[in-house]
Order: C-alpha cells, then structure tokens, then sequence
C-alpha cells in the first residue's frame, strides 16, 4: 500500500491508513524526497504546510507574491480564471481548484465563457441532461466509473465533437485514449466541465501551475491543493489587504481535520520525518500520552507568542519597490511600459516638452541676432501646443494606470505602517517574556526526541 495520511481522507469515516502505520510500524517505508516542485524553497514551504508549521508556509507563499486578494468573491474568481488563461495561452498545463462544489461550478462557468470568447470552442453544442453544455475543444472530468470498466472517476479529458441530434459526445482522454460518450453518461451525476475541479478530485494530478480559491477544508485539503504544480501554485484569498489574508490562512490551515480510526489511541512523531526504511518504533500508550502533552504545551506557547511578521513586511517592502519602479516606467513610457499605449504617449510628452526646452533656450540666448530669435520663439510656440496635447494625451490614456498603482502604493504603505508597529509589539512581548521562545525551543527537542519502546 501507498499513501499519505496528512493528505485528504475518505469522504465518509477515514482514517485507516493512520491506524495501519500506527499498528504496523515495522513494516512502514517513509518516502520522503519531493520531486514534483522545481522550486526548493517550495518544497520546504510544503514540508511546513504538511508537518503544521503553517505559519512559516503561509510566510513563504505571501513573500513570493503566492497569496492573491480581492475585496469579493467575484472579483477573486475573476482574478483565478484571468491567471488561469494567461498561463493557458503561455502553453502550461494549469488547473484551478476550490473546495466547494458552487465555487467549482462558477470558475466553470466562467472559464468557459472565456474559452468561448476567445474561440476556443466550436461546431454545435450539446446540452447534456442536467443542463450542462458541452462543445468541441472543452475539457471534461468524469464524476462517476463507466458501467463497462473503461472509464473511472476524476478522468480528465477534451471534446472532440458532440451530436446534439442523438445526445452524445466524442472526447480524447488525458491518457490518449478515444472515449465515446453516450446520453446517459452525460448526465451531471457522471460527467462535468473539467477546468476547475474540486481539491478531493485533484488528488494524484500534476500540473505546470495551480491556482485555488481559498474557500476552507483546512490543512489537508490546503496541502493537497498547493502540491499539485510544479512551478507555481497561487491562492486566492477574498481580503483587503495581504496582511488579513495571511492571518485568514493562518486561522484556516491551521485546523487538521483528519479522521481518527476510532479504536486506535497513540501518535506518530511530530511530522513524520522518518528515513526510507526507518522502522517506525511502536509507541506504548504512556509514551503517547507524554507526546499528547508536549503537543498541547506546544500549541499553547505558540499560540501565545505574537507572530512574526517580518517576512510579509519584507514582501510588503519588495512589492512598494515595484510599484515605484513601475511608476517611473509609466512616466517615461521605458521598462515594463515600452511599445505600450502608454509608453507611446509618454515618449511623445517627453519629446515635445524637450523641442520647448530647446527652442526656448535658444531664443533666449543674449548673442542670437532677431530673425534667429524669432524663428526659435515661433519654434517655442508650435513645441508648447504640441506638449499640451500630448500632456492631455498622456493623462487620458495612462491615468486609470497611474490611479491603480498610486491606490496599491496607498495601501501598501498603510500596510507596511501596521506590520512595522507589528514587529515593534512582538520585540516588546519577547523582550518581556524571554523564556517563551526558550520553552519553545525546548519543547520541539522533546518531542523529536525518540520515544522508547
């Protein structure tokens, strides 16, 4: 048997593969190399995430930009099927994921909407029974095995062509193969769009990039849902601000929600870290009550130190320097805004303001005889008109531009004011409760250390 017992379990009671490595720990193998993230520091990122470190995980994800919020639902699940089609048009495999069947339903809805508007879809449509519509170049998943064996459940694949004459659809599988579909296998119980699925049905697939809606499920459906990709996986977090989103995702993957086999008492070492073909020592119960305690004291001393919130600050900090950047680029239409609509408008500004300079200071030079003067003052003129045109120009077409970054800019550094009076606050408690980070310390080497048989 194969498995992870910190990734989701069964949808109904669970919670069997725990007590089996509890039982069995002689025969458990640890397989603990990550090979599916390129990134190292994302694979620790997930270490933490799976072991319950969340606050170090949730950290690295705000300072690599992972977190993405949004004052509302809508505009969230717009940002997700933005980033999701961008990456599509990039050529990467992507997906997107959310925890809730209606939020699954909606990214649906609009992914399709977008494959449409770009089109991607063509010949007739299909409205399956249920109401579902299908059409050629749409991607599926399959939510129930086929009668016959030939089809199991999460199978993804594209349609090829549907008959809206006789009800079915024709879809090339994932995996290759060529799958007919017939009337009754369409029907919403068996078969659904498959641009965004739901994290439980997720589990197994890779992709290039993720991007998930942050919608609950705790740590297990967390860690399976930001393991999916190998070079990036983002969360989208319905908040005002990062700092709030960061203290959402803290609150919400750190809840475990793995089920407990009901007969079974005793704990694993805290994170599992054993080595491939480590025998997994049996624990007595006294020796599971001692780690029960530890892991008590832990969690309360934790939580009772304020969090560090230093590396948002630098995330913060990194992102105003952006921004700045940004804004210079949009003034002098260079970087990021070259052969841009706004980069072209600001070049022209900037040509015509130094024709005036020029020709001003020319027709203002003491040796220049009256005829120079005048073509240089008339030449002055003509720059004048030209730069206020172009000023008005550049306002038009670049200021809903200038107004979004100088609103981000607004609300990083408002940000940025309550994360350094943050890390003021921590210093001051650490400084008065110096041995709260000294127990804590102390408490992870008891329960790393090994338990006797």
């Amino acid at each position: 048997m194969v498995g992870d017992h910190r990734q989701l379990g069964a949808v109904g009671p669970g919670g069997a593969l725990q007590a089996l490595l509890e039982r069995h720990r002689p025969a458990v193998h640890i397989l603990k190399e990550n090979i599916r993230q390129e990134d190292p520091n994302e694979r620790r990122a997930l270490a933490h995430l799976r072991a319950g470190k969340v606050q170090r995980a949730v950290a690295w994800y705000a300072g690599e930009g992972r977190i993405v919020t949004a004052p509302t639902r809508n505009e969230s699940l717009d940002a997700m099927v933005d980033a999701w089609a961008s990456d599509l048009a990039a050529g990467r495999e992507t997906a997107t994921y959310a925890w809730r069947r209606a939020n699954v339903e909606e990214l649906n809805r609009r992914a399709r909407a977008r494959m449409a508007a770009e089109g991607r879809l063509s010949g007739p449509e299909l409205t399956a029974p249920g109401g579902r519509r299908y059409a050629a170049g749409d991607r599926i998943v399959t939510l129930a095995p086929g009668a016959d064996g030939k089809l199991v459940t999460s199978e993804r694949g594209r349609v090829l062509a549907v008959d809206p004459g006789v009800g079915t659809l024709t879809a090339r599988l994932d995996d290759g193969r060529i799958q007919p579909f017939a009337p009754e296998e369409t029907t919403a119980d068996r078969l659904a769009l498959g641009y965004a699925v739901t994290v439980h049905r997720s589990q197994a697939a890779t992709v290039d990039s993720a991007h998930r809606y942050e919608d609950g499920g705790g740590r297990e459906l967390a860690y399976v849902a930001m393991s999916r990709a190998r070079r990036s996986s983002h969360v989208y977090v319905v908040a005002d601000t990062l700092d709030q989103a960061v203290e959402d995702l803290v609150r919400d993957w750190s809840t475990e929600r793995r089920p407990r086999w009901v007969i079974d008492t005793g704990t694993p070492a805290r994170g599992a870290e054993l080595s491939p073909g480590h025998p997994w020592p049996s624990i007595p119960p006294e020796s599971a009550l001692r780690l029960a305690r530890l892991r008590a004291e832990r969690e309360a001393v934790a939580a009772a130190i304020p969090p560090d919130p230093r590396p948002l600050l630098r995330s913060v900090e990194s992102r105003l320097a952006d921004l700045g950047e940004a804004l210079v680029d949009l003034q002098t239409g260079h970087g990021r805004y070259t052969n841009t609509p706004e980069g072209e408008a600001a070049q022209t500004l900037a040509r015509a303001r130094r024709g005036r300079h020029e020709a001003e200071t020319f027709a203002g030079m003491p040796d220049m005889d009256w005829r120079s003067r005048r073509y240089w003052r008339r030449s002055a003129r003509e720059w004048a008109a030209e730069e206020a045109t172009a000023q008005e120009r550049f306002e038009g077409v670049s200021g809903p531009e200038r107004q979004r970054l100088e609103a981000k800019i607004s609300a990083l550094e408002d940000g940025r004011f309550e994360l350094q009076r943050q890390v003021e606050v921590r210093d001051e408690w650490l400084s008065a409760h110096p041995e709260a980070p000294r127990r804590l310390e102390h408490l992870d080497r008891e329960i790393d250390r090994p338990t006797p048989k």
